[in-house]
């Protein structure tokens, strides 16, 4: 008869009684030879019975039972699981060998705790912002849509309602499109005011992004026609927060901006962000019917829904195709635009996610680097141990037995440094976390659990395979039979695994030096930029007043003008405080706000009307400004003038918005005045700004030097200023030139800013230095994480290399105290010492330079003003390797002059 089939749940059962047994291996061995011992008393008992003397019974018990030991195995064998118990015989011998070399533990264990530690730390980051999905329904449908216009420059990241709507209507790749407009608002309840991230945005959103508020509800959809533009949901941080999480919440009626009234009907769940940063939701409603006029409004942000199967691939292509149909069906308005659609995950992480790859990959050269070094160290112990393994093999140790033995060692190694890694890797992320600059998304999102140790114990499993299969692989130059400590010297395998391994060390590490060169002359020179306008006497006071503060039933536009003139007049009066004015936009905060204009006599421009071609219709940075900004910021006039005092509209015009509405003036920079009026002179010309609620036209009257107000990185944009006597629409920062450091300034201006009877909202004061350091906080963050590999990664390298000619000297002391006594020169040995040392760093560096080429072609676009190939931050890394590695052989190659002959001599 055939043996029953065992079935999985008896096969689980078997192994969970020979864990067991293994866990309790010294009790149940007790009770085995108890058990063996009672069956060999009552066999002899048997055969003194039958008359034999006790000794012979014993004997004749002993010989019918077949061998204690024997039987003692082969039960055993049947109890555990003999590959484990094998195992953890190999890891407790490894352990006692780790004990008798502390040095060599410690050295090993510090490099691959640093190693796992940084690649962790760097995957934690890596996997929230770049490879977690999305915290939405069916997040890979989700993507980004906007209008960019490649013959005018522009790549607004926003488009038209115009637009969308004709999307709407034609698309066979998109179910769904949402609106949404955000940013910071004044809310105030119960008396108590503060900011928050405000967004407008369409019903549709929360359902596209399978998000329902977890008490009250949503907006009702758009197609129902019962959307109230009073309501609004707000975030779960905002209600426990503001509101201590009380459910009596809805309902409640809170203001934004002192002036616009909303009921809250529903709490979103927690987590839940977007735009990300949002904490309150609005609303956004408009008509379908969408006038020719409207559709030069490009300022909402879209985002779609993919059809279930259809691809961005695809959807790209069917919307390059509806972007051509609306050029020729509407040319003033769309003519040179096309539509843009890009994954929602990438168009969130934005450039963040170069930086993180690029760190992520250099990271893992730190680890390889570790691992390597351990590897040499292995490779060097084990050659000393070679004697011993020759004896292990001659009595009897098989090829897979010495292997297993290896592979414990580096599994025990590789444990150590993992353990340490987590540890080193919760805080280096942390770290990380506090350096990191404000504008690299879902940073909140970074959790030290699940994947993180997913991929720490998965690092450790492959470091144990690099760092066991190194010494493991020399196994096959040892010999079958005895070989005296003599032969054993004779190490030109060892040695070449050795040197190899240095070599690849030292590529990893010329590939991070030169990767932290880049960085550091790329960082230099953005610091170095000039940035058009004066930073170290000047201090920006970012501030909000409510609108709903003005609110003069003749014209709160005048009353807004006479409170920031009045504010900014006694901040010019503080002691230290040269000049004061005020601005939309700090340079170098933000971005800045932008408009369609047009000249005024351009075909088919007839006052608000935009021209006939959408070649004459442009779009640029408009900044409003008081008129002294431009000197305070030292910001100098190229041609023309800039505002006066006379630049100013009356209490009348401003309350008077209807047209005919008065003239006014602007002034443009230089690189609008190239863009738009090439060859020319803009001087005299007049605009229409599609926007302006205040003024007919704008005339210019100057051109200033370009400022780079966007970012460090980035020339200047077509910039508008129009002057806040003209356009009072909006609130104003403030920037303050001082005769006195800027620093010693901030708590006067933070205290003459709180004494102010209007409500106001104090975001920061402090030095256009840290407003510049701010803007500098991404190049710097990359610079100085890869800097940190770079020098971490050298230690290890230089370790590397005092470890290998430290054991060069070791082994070759009896042949060079031979060649002292034969009359060698003290210098010459110490050449031929140091020689050997640094030719794999020779070759490493030639190999590295080859790999470092192609990472610093990787990361060119985290380089400002450097090519990639920059021969100087090669040269730099090359040189700092080789005289490092120089200075580190130099040490242990010095202490050969001192060499005592008599002693090497005796040595063998």
């Amino acid at each position: 008869m055939s043996r029953p089939r065992r079935t999985l749940p008896d096969l689980l059962r078997g192994y969970a009684r020979r864990l067991a047994a293994l866990l309790r291996r010294n009790a149940a061995d007790r009770e085995l030879s108890d058990e063996l011992a009672f069956h060999i008393d009552m066999e002899t008992e048997q055969n003194i019975r039958a008359g034999l003397d006790p000794a012979q019974a014993r004997r004749a018990a002993m010989l019918a039972f077949g061998g204690v030991d024997r039987i003692s195995e082969q039960v055993r064998d049947t109890r555990t699981i003999g590959w484990l118990e094998d195992l953890i015989q190999d890891v407790r011998h490894a352990a006692r060998g780790f004990r008798r070399a502390p040095g060599f533990t410690a050295a090993a264990a510090a490099a691959l705790t640093l190693g796992i530690g940084a690649n962790t730390a760097v995957f934690a980051v890596v996997y929230a912002v770049v490879m977690a999905p999305l915290p939405y329904a069916e997040p890979d449908r989700l993507v980004r849509l906007w209008e960019a216009n490649p013959a005018l420059g522009i790549d607004s990241g926003a488009v038209s309602p115009g637009t969308v709507a004709d999307l709407r209507a034609r698309s066979r790749t998109l179910q769904r499109i949402a609106l949404f407009g955000e940013r910071d608002m004044f809310l105030t309840d119960a008396g108590e005011s503060w900011e928050a991230m405000a967004a407008a945005v369409s019903p549709a959103l929360f359902d596209m992004l399978g998000a329902q508020p977890v008490i009250g509800r949503a907006f009702p959809r758009e197609d129902d026609g019962n959307v109230s533009d009073t309501e609004a949901v707000i975030g779960h941080g905002l209600w426990q927060r503001r509101f201590g999480g009380d459910p009596r919440v809805l309902g409640r009626t809170i203001q934004m901006e002192s002036r616009w009234s909303y009921t809250i009907v529903g709490v979103m769940p927690p987590g839940f962000a977007y735009p990300p940063g949002t904490e309150i939701w609005t609303p956004l409603a408009y008509s379908s019917a969408v006038s020719n006029e409207e559709r030069h409004f490009r300022y909402y942000n879209a985002i779609a829904q993919l059809r279930p199967g259809r691809t961005v691939e695809q959807a790209a292509n069917e919307l390059r195709a509806i972007a051509g149909q609306l050029e020729q069906e509407h040319p003033a308005s769309n003519a040179g635009w096309t539509v843009q659609i890009a994954p929602l995950d990438r168009s969130i992480v934005g450039s963040a996610r170069l930086t993180l790859l690029v760190l992520f990959g250099l990271s893992g050269c730190v680890l390889l680097i570790a691992c390597g070094n351990v590897a040499t160290l292995a490779i060097a112990r084990a050659t000393a141990r070679q004697h011993e393994t020759a004896v292990r093999v001659a009595l009897g140790a098989g090829t897979r037995r010495l292997l297993r033995q290896w592979t414990a060692e580096g599994l025990l190694l590789a444990a150590l440094g993992g353990a340490g890694g987590v540890v080193a890797g919760y805080w280096i992320t942390r770290l990380l976390l506090a350096i990191a600059p404000a504008g690299i998304p879902r940073l909140g999102e970074v959790v030290f659990r699940g994947p993180v140790l997913a991929f720490a114990l998965l690092a450790t499993c492959l470091t144990a395979m690099l760092v066991g299969l190194a010494p493991a692989l020399r196994l096959r130059t040892t010999a079958l039979g005895l070989r005296t400590r003599s032969d054993a010297g004779s190490d030109g395998s060892g040695s070449r695994s050795r040197e190899w391994l240095l070599g690849t060390q030292i590529a990893l590490t010329f590939v991070l030096t030169v990767a932290a060169a880049l960085l550091l002359r790329s960082f230099d020179r953005l610091r170095q930029t000039e940035l058009g306008f004066r930073r170290h006497d000047v201090l920006a006071a970012q501030v909000r007043v409510p609108i709903g503060n003005f609110r003069a039933a003749s014209s709160p536009w005048f009353e807004r003008l006479e409170f920031y003139d009045s504010l900014i007049a006694g901040l010019a009066r503080l002691p230290g405080v040269r000049r004061a004015a005020g601005t939309t936009t700090i340079p170098l905060s933000g971005e800045l706000g932008s408009g369609s204009m047009w000249r005024s006599d351009a075909p088919g421009a007839h006052g608000r009307r935009p021209p006939q071609s959408a070649a004459d219709q442009w779009k640029a940075a408009i900044e409003i400004v008081t008129q002294d900004f431009l000197e305070t910021m030292g910001i100098p006039v190229v041609r023309g003038r800039t505002f006066h005092a006379t630049d100013r509209f009356t209490q009348q015009e401003l309350a008077d918005l209807d047209d005919p509405r008065p003239p006014g003036v602007a002034v443009v920079n230089e690189t609008m005045a190239r863009r738009y009026w090439p060859g020319g002179d803009p001087l005299g010309s007049r605009i229409v700004l599609f926007d302006d609620a205040f003024a007919g036209y704008r005339t210019i009257v100057g051109v200033v030097r370009d400022v780079r107000a966007e970012s460090v990185d980035l020339p200047a944009s077509p910039t508008v200023y129009l002057p806040f006597a003209q356009h009072p629409g909006r609130e104003l920062s403030l920037v303050l030139r001082t005769d006195l450091p800027p620093e010693q300034l901030v708590g006067a201006v933070t205290d003459r800013l709180r004494s102010v009877g209007h409500a106001i909202s104090i975001t920061s004061v402090r030095p256009f230095d840290a407003v510049v350091g701010g803007a500098l906080s991404r190049p710097r963050f990359t610079m100085l994480v890869v800097g940190s590999f770079a020098a971490l990664a050298l230690v290890i390298a230089v370790v590397g290399v005092f470890g290998i000619v430290g054991f060069l000297v070791a082994r070759r002391e009896h042949e060079i105290g031979i060649r002292m006594a034969l009359g060698a020169r003290p210098a010459s040995v110490r050449w031929l010492v140091l020689r050997q040392g640094l030719r794999p760093v020779l070759l490493g560096v030639g190999v590295g330079g080859v790999a470092a080429m192609a990472v610093a072609r990787a990361m060119q676009a985290l380089l400002y003003g450097l090519a990639p190939l920059d021969g100087t931050s090669f040269a730099a890394a090359g040189l700092t390797l080789i005289v490092a590695s120089m200075v580190a052989g130099m040490l242990p190659a010095h202490r050969i002059a001192g060499v005592d002959l008599l002693r090497s001599l005796r040595s063998e």
